[in-house]
């Protein structure tokens, strides 16, 4: 890789030479303003990485070396002097002193245009001065070019004469730290060897990546699609080989390029680049594999997969979230993958809302101007998040702020979302815990309602920010009628739902048996669940338990001494379900058995405990809930030959 330093210093130029090292240079278009609230160290590093970053920013490839020297005396910092007035007066102030000279170092790994890495370093040299008579500072300033050193002063020009000692590298002092620098690049170059080309023959769901092979060894390309013919830049890692595109040499005929403008940064899809049908495929041979690895039984007639009705504007909640760009401006949007401290600044999202998801986005960018914005690391600042819930029957929504303390404009902001079409509600959320998951405990109603309608079929949902609620409702009621239509249930049954939330599943078979029994411990979402069954007139076929599922075995004879149970539904989290609740479960004998997960690897744990306790696999068919990414829902039906009742 070309190596370009970002730098118009004639003395950085001079020692990357005489390192033997073939380099560009490009000068870099960045004013170095001094910011007081930084350290001089933070300072140093932010100055250097700005300047690579813009040249970074004019280059399709290379590694790119930004660097900013300056000279601190306690934490007062000396850039460079405007004038030769103020020359004198930084000499006069550095004189007899013992100070830091600080060079911020970053170098970028650029590779088609994007920035695939960075690292920033520092090095802190200590010069202890002379007293310096005014009349040798004057004659030095008046001699010399101060004005484009830092501290006002050049070590190779001063010399002796005004320098008594020099503790650390001596290149430092003089604008770049010849040995840090070497280092760096003698890591970087080995890591990043060269280029080749590959031909992708497989791909990993989870990890979004095409896997070939150069010399028998595995390479993990992330983007690369099976039948692609790539050029990649190798990197050496730990324990692989990866490598990054820099040239798709011939496209897959399962390439289509990705219409979201922010893919590849955002970390909110993984697989746009990878047209539908073909999405689909990947992921039933994904679920394959793993069938094949943990049970290596043949699946029944039934298994197939189920695309998404909608490929994007699927979703109905996204948790937006405020903070910092690369560049370190305000931002609000989602977190680059593997990157919790950055956020991209978005102007839309495809998977939520192609049609409302620019102006909701806009309204609180432009809002943000006049806030504090949360930090994860220091926990200073006050917005956090930005939670919205929509109905994809009316296109209506509901808003929640996050914040970490109040608000000052609150009337401001209720007139901004006034304007923003089918805009129904603002909730003002207090969030001040450390952790990134929102809490909406303590949550305050700004305007409008706290709640949406979402109709499917024949049922009606009130749907608020705090509860779960399948986050794709046409690909939901896809699973939901598939249910109904292979479920075999009597009018006489009851059913158990454990993991219940609102009790959607519950509902939906209500008027098809005697009772729902529904477990859950939210109370959130027992409450709502309650009024969705007024709602919908089926208060007295659904009974809703405000429980943990684990505490609800203790006293499970109370509520199930009315009759056997017939059908038991699990619909757990994506941790699956405890060893304890399973044994449990398992215990009850329950002639039918309706296992709904979102977790392939833990439903397949729990499925072999599930076979080993009698059950037989009658149905197993996948569905797509969200598209563009590897995630995979799963309906099982299991049925069991004998039943000698429950037993708890």
């Amino acid at each position: 890789m070309k190596i370009i330093l970002a730098s118009g210093s004639p003395r950085r130029k001079i020692i990357l030479e005489d390192m033997g090292i073939n380099f560009e240079i490009i000068v870099p278009r960045v004013e170095e303003a001094i910011k007081e609230d930084m350290s001089p160290e933070k300072l140093a590093i932010f100055l250097a990485s700005q300047k690579a970053r813009e040249v970074a920013g004019r280059v399709r490839e290379g590694i790119i070396i930004g660097a900013d020297t300056i000279v601190a005396l306690g934490e007062k910092i000396f850039g460079k002097p405007e004038s030769k007035e103020e020359a004198v007066k930084m000499l006069q102030t550095l004189s007899g002193t013992r100070h830091r000279v600080i060079t911020g170092l970053s170098f970028l790994i650029v590779i088609a245009g994007k920035i695939v890495k960075e690292i920033k370093d520092k090095e802190v040299t200590w010069v202890k001065m002379r007293d310096i008579p005014r009349k040798d500072i004057e004659k030095y300033v008046r001699e010399n070019s101060p004005l484009d050193k830092s501290g006002s002063y050049a070590v190779q020009e001063v010399e002796d004469k005004f320098v008594e000692k020099i503790e650390g590298d001596f290149y430092n002092v003089v604008g770049f730290p010849k040995q840090k620098v070497e280092k760096i690049l003698k890591k970087l170059l080995k890591e990043y060897p060269g280029e080749r080309e590959i031909s992708i023959e497989r791909f990993h769901l989870k990890k979004a990546s095409g896997i070939g092979e150069i010399e028998g060894k595995e390479v993990w390309v992330r983007g690369g699609i099976p039948s692609d013919l790539v050029r990649v830049v190798l990197r050496n890692k730990k324990r692989f080989r990866e490598g990054i595109i820099k040239e798709v040499i011939a496209p897959s005929p399962y390439r289509r390029k990705p219409p979201c403008p922010h893919y590849g940064r955002c970390g909110g899809c993984s697989l746009q680049e990878i047209v539908y049908p073909y999405q689909l495929q990947l992921k039933k041979e994904y679920f394959l594999q793993l069938w094949e690895k943990a049970l290596a039984l043949p699946l029944p007639p039934s298994f197939t997969i189920h695309g998404s009705p909608e490929e994007f504007s699927f979703r109905n909640k996204m948790e937006f979230v405020f903070g910092r760009d690369e560049k370190g401006e305000k931002a609000l949007g989602l977190h680059p993958r593997g990157k919790f401290w950055m956020v991209e600044n978005l102007s839309t999202c495809l998977i939520f809302s192609e049609k409302h998801a620019p102006s909701i986005l806009k309204t609180f960018q432009e809002f943000s101007r006049q806030e504090t914005i949360y930090h994860p690391r220091t926990h200073e600042g006050n917005l956090r998040h930005l939670v919205v819930r929509m109905s994809k029957f009316s296109q209506e929504f509901i808003l929640g702020l996050v914040v970490q303390e109040d608000i000052k404009e609150k009337e401001t902001l209720i007139n901004m979302v006034k304007n923003l079409p089918g805009c129904q509600g603002l909730l003002l959320v207090k969030n001040t815990s450390w952790g990134d998951a929102v809490d909406f405990r303590e949550s305050e109603l700004l305007w409008g309602k706290d709640f949406v309608e979402e109709v499917m079929d024949r049922l009606r949902f009130h749907i608020t920010l705090p509860v779960f609620f399948q986050t794709n409702p046409a690909a939901a009621l896809l699973l939901w009628r598939r249910l109904r239509e292979i479920l075999p249930l009597d009018p006489g049954d009851i059913v158990l739902d454990l993991y219940a939330g609102m009790g959607v599943i519950g509902l939906w078979l209500a008027d098809r048996v005697k009772k729902v029994i529904a477990v859950e411990e939210n109370i959130a979402s027992v409450e709502r669940g309650r009024v969705n069954c007024a709602l919908n007139q089926l208060e007295d076929r659904v009974q809703f338990i405000p429980s943990r599922v684990e505490d609800f075995f203790r006293e499970a004879r109370g509520y199930i001494k009315q009759g056997k149970i017939q059908v038991l539904i699990i619909d757990p989290p994506r941790s699956g379900i405890s060893p304890r609740v399973r044994k449990k479960i398992l215990e009850l004998e329950i002639p039918a058995l309706v296992y709904i997960s979102c977790n392939p690897v833990t439903f397949l744990e729990d499925a072999g405990h599930i076979l080993k306790a009698g059950y037989r696999l009658k149905n197993l068919e996948l569905f797509d809930f969200f598209p563009q990414t590897p995630h995979l829902e799963t309906l099982s039906i299991w049925e069991k030959d004998t039943c000698r009742g429950p037993r708890i």
